[in-house]
């Protein structure tokens, strides 16, 4: 009876897992091949070549095809060529939704050639694993060759490697760390970490759920043999076998938050303190605080510098604690152009040409100076005495 009652909860726990055999459908966009009859809507142009389809968008748009699946996909492996990275998303219908209400999940498409992103879209939630149309949305002033799709429906293996592997996959420290640590997500097909963390908050199972799955059943054992731990425990037997088995989950959970955490300070002295001083990378700062600290002398010769950085980061806050009491003028906060001294941290639109003169897109920003010291193509410190 006792053995039944192992079984039927076994089953409930593990019930993701399905027994299916893994199969995998292949889309190949390569020798100018298009499969399928796709509808595009709002590129500048999709021209099918012998690398893969060749995606211009002039404005933001998507292209989607009927998926005439007859088994459930579990799985989505996409492949790009693309110089430069673009965040897009991998769209679909459900059977059961209206003609214009499809669904949507983000991904992210590195630069490199290939560049492969995969996807767990029952992790998103309210997948149709016989989605009737698929496709991909891209934004605005994106280029990107589309090489490959596959969809596939992992077997019981593989699943349980997957949700294994992604359990003991960790995120990188960004500034948003302090308020989310998402901790150990799981998924049941084929992924890796750029995938599971690159998009926000991940996608997929919390562990947690596991962990609670195995407390509701380990309580819900120890009940049913309550009689029995009674007889050779003593009276408080069932309560502390439920106590053993609190503490083992909670050591499981310890050893992998732990290291994580042990995994960030690694990576702080893999990229950071071990390199020499030109070569130092911070986390998602990039090079930021090491070309700081190669340039402070010269940024700290007025009460203020012009600072030019990528949109969007949060580079000018960490300037003004790093190059204290010289502050860091940005765009917003007043007139540069008075700046004698001009910090550009990855900028590729900002140059200085043979006549000395810092320009933006051909836009005159400062003359009379010239480049004191340069970091790399795209960033450096340009001074006038």
């Amino acid at each position: 009876m006792h053995l039944r009652r192992i079984v039927v909860t076994a089953a409930v726990l593990f019930a993701p897992v399905s027994v299916f055999a893994a199969r995998t459908d292949t889309w190949d966009f390569t020798g100018s091949k298009v499969p399928g009859s796709w509808d595009g809507r709002g590129w500048t142009s999709a021209t099918p070549t012998e690398q893969g389809l060749h995606i211009i968008t002039g404005d933001g748009g998507n292209m989607t095809r009927p998926t005439e699946w007859t088994e459930p996909v579990d799985a989505i492996r996409l492949v790009f060529g693309a110089r430069e990275g673009v965040d897009g998303y991998f769209v679909w219908h459900r059977r059961d939704a209206g003609p214009t209400d499809f669904l949507q999940i983000p991904f992210r498409i590195d630069p490199g050639n290939p560049s492969v992103v995969t996807l767990d879209p029952a992790s998103a939630g309210q997948w149709d694993p016989l989605a009737d149309v698929i496709g991909i949305s891209l934004p605005a002033n994106t280029e990107v060759t589309l090489q490959e799709m596959s969809f596939s429906r992992p077997d019981a293996a593989e699943k349980i490697t997957g949700a294994w592997k992604s359990f003991w996959m960790f995120d990188t420290f960004k500034n948003t760390s302090v308020n989310f640590l998402w901790g150990p997500v799981l998924r049941f097909s084929p992924t890796d970490a750029a995938s599971l963390f690159g998009n926000g908050p991940p996608m997929g199972w919390s562990a947690n759920r596991v962990f609670y799955a195995v407390l509701a059943a380990g309580g819900t054992l120890l009940f049913f043999l309550r009689g029995t731990l009674r007889r050779r425990f003593g009276a408080r037997g069932p309560f502390l076998a439920f106590a053993v088995l609190s503490g083992a989950l909670w050591i499981v959970y310890d050893l992998r938050m732990g290291a994580e955490f042990f995994s960030y300070a690694l990576d702080d002295v893999r990229t950071y303190f071990s390199q020499p001083a030109t070569a130092r990378r911070f986390r998602s700062f990039d090079t930021f605080y090491a070309d700081v600290a190669l340039g402070k002398d010269l940024l700290q010769r007025d009460p203020a510098y012009a600072f030019l950085f990528p949109e969007g980061s949060p580079l000018p806050t960490r300037a003004r604690y790093l190059t204290y009491p010289s502050i860091p003028i940005t765009a917003d906060e007043g007139v540069q152009e008075s700046a004698k001294t001009w910090l550009v941290f990855r900028r590729p639109d900002v140059t200085v040409g043979n006549d000395n003169v810092l320009r933006q897109d051909g836009k005159e920003l400062a003359r009379g100076g010239g480049v004191v010291r340069r970091f790399d193509d795209t960033s450096f410190i340009y001074q006038i005495p």
